[in-house]
């Protein structure tokens, strides 16, 4: 009782941080992590409204591909990984880029549109490029072409997802959206 604030959470981090130190390889310990990550950025970037959401769903995002960098990195190898799904995250993030860096009709309203939302974007999309490297550059012997496809879509490798699925998709948009 006779703790400060300051005390208190000192404690908390202290005990954060030796189970950090005892669970260093465990994802638990990086879920923990993520998720007082997630509290510090609510409290200092955010006003509390509800359009965090969009910006905490982006940073959620992109700690998911923070873990798949990780993983492959450390396993040494991209087996079940898909490079299709991962070029279409690029060309996703890189558009998605190209339309709220110039405007602001697709951001937060609250603090964290101001700048927090186009840094974790570009995060995200740096990590799929990461990824992306480890994929195709690094680790290609344990990647299997042949288990990479849309389901009954049968994509072929030569003409790949990019064009398969992007084309019809920037010709719909074209079409609803001019």
């Amino acid at each position: 009782m006779g703790q400060s604030k300051g005390g208190n959470v000192n404690m908390q981090l202290d005990r954060y941080l030796r189970f950090m130190g005892k669970h260093r390889n465990s994802p638990a310990a990086a879920w923990v992590g993520f998720l007082l990550l997630s509290l510090v950025v609510w409290k200092l970037v955010s006003d509390g409204d509800f359009s965090f959401i969009m910006t905490y769903g982006a940073f959620a995002r992109s700690f998911g591909f923070g873990l798949l960098a990780v993983k492959i990195w450390t396993a040494r190898s991209a087996t079940g990984v898909s490079l299709k799904t991962l070029q279409l995250y690029g060309l996703v993030f890189f558009f998605r880029l190209t339309s709220i860096i110039p405007f602001s009709g697709y951001l937060p309203y609250d603090k964290s549109g101001d700048w927090f939302y186009h840094f974790v974007e570009s995060v995200s999309l740096f990590l799929v490029l990461v990824a992306l490297y480890l994929v195709k550059i690094r680790f290609p012997h344990s990647y299997d072409e042949r288990t990479d496809s849309f389901g009954n879509m049968h994509v072929p490798d030569q003409v790949g997802a990019l064009v398969y699925l992007a084309i019809p998709c920037f010709l719909l948009a074209v079409l609803f959206h001019p």
